[in-house]
């Protein structure tokens, strides 16, 4: 049961449908779908190898990797409208080197580093096709190819037993940018 003031999730409403019980009006949309069973299904593994060479104070760090995915979604169609989803795979390859190291400061340990990366897409497909009555929207990924990737960060440790850390990545290449970061902080007790 949902509350009253607020409208069912689309999962609420799925599992409606499938129990056989009735769904609101405002969602009859929702049977209209061409099967019963809706399937997702998404799979991907990476591999990776570095080599850690320096000492406990300073390092580099040359390291490979390999990540595979691919995803299903199945075709639907609500009312006029349908969508024929693509499967979407991707094959990537990273070659890069990280370097950095540990420190102290004020009595807290800190490490460091920072990386840059090569990554090529040898793999990457994915579209939709959405069609309305007689209208129909082709829309296809396209695969990005060769970029570069950085990487900084640092990870502090303090006597106490507080920890954090801070990350910032940036990727480019092309049209291709990006960036992002991440940041936490564990307090022991």
């Amino acid at each position: 049961m949902t509350h009253p003031c607020r409208p069912p999730s689309p999962a609420w409403i799925l599992n409606q449908k499938s129990a056989g019980e009735g769904i609101p009006h405002r969602f009859k949309a929702v049977e209209n779908r061409s099967n019963g069973k809706d399937n997702a299904h998404a799979w991907g593994g990476k591999v990776e190898a570095g080599l850690r060479l320096g000492s406990a104070s300073f390092f580099a760090e040359p390291l490979v990797s390999l990540a595979y995915s691919r995803t299903s979604l199945d075709d639907f169609t609500v009312g006029p409208n349908s969508f024929d989803y693509d499967r979407f795979t991707g094959l990537r390859g990273k070659a890069g080197l990280r370097i950095g190291g540990n420190t102290t400061v004020g009595g807290n340990a800190v490490a460091f580093y920072v990386g840059g990366a090569a990554v090529h897409e040898f793999k990457g497909k994915d579209g939709l096709v959405f069609t309305s009555g007689t209208q129909v929207l082709d829309l296809r990924g396209r695969r990005l190819g060769t970029y570069g990737q950085a990487t900084a960060g640092a990870n502090i440790t303090m006597s106490s037993g507080v920890s954090g850390f801070i990350e910032g990545h940036a990727e480019f290449g092309g049209p291709y940018r990006g960036a992002g970061g991440r940041a936490g902080l564990r307090i022991a007790f």
